[in-house]
């Protein structure tokens, strides 16, 4: 979600939480905040709050995983919810393996973000960096939940994100 245009309310917040310079210029060029940061070579990991997000106003806020220094995103920061939930990965959708777990009488059980693991990343041929990401599936939050989407991302040496390999469902019926 965009921040508004006056951000001035939650800069003088962070300034009187005493946050680093490089915490200011993070939410000045993303309008998140970086809650976690997890350094794992070229791409990093982390957990990031957007203060005008509308999930923001639960209990403890609701952080999103986000990989950091990611080469072909704009501001280097990419929602670990858009590999999910992009038009690419959304082949998960008919594979038998997840048409297995399927919910009966759900259309279409997503991951909603809100409770995204990402394993270590592990090195891969060529300085390849590999991330074990896994989300719960839920037809709404309501819902059941059947079983955890597992997805093996790859970036290269760069940062520049390369594939994607569909991993077995977990189970958690």
């Amino acid at each position: 979600m965009p921040a508004p245009r006056n951000v001035t309310c939650f800069d003088e917040f962070l300034k009187r939480q005493r946050a680093s310079d490089s915490a200011l210029a993070y939410f000045r060029a993303t309008s998140e905040t970086l809650q976690r940061f997890e350094e794992r070579g070229r791409v990093d990991t982390g957990t990031s709050f957007n203060p005008w997000c509308c999930l923001a106003d639960m209990p403890g806020g609701i952080a999103q995983a986000v990989f950091l220094n990611v080469a072909d995103a704009p501001d280097g920061l990419r929602f670990v919810s858009d590999y999910l939930l992009g038009a690419e990965l959304r082949r998960w959708l008919a594979h038998p393996a997840y048409l297995a777990v399927r919910t009966p009488g759900v259309d279409e059980e997503l991951p909603f973000g809100l409770e995204t693991a990402i394993e270590p990343s592990t090195a891969g041929p060529g300085a390849e960096q590999r991330f074990i990401v896994s989300d719960t599936l839920q037809g709404c939050r309501a819902c059941p939940r059947p079983a955890r989407l597992r997805v093996m991302l790859t970036f290269d040496a760069t940062g520049r994100y390369v594939r994607w390999e569909l991993l077995p469902p977990e189970l958690l019926r």
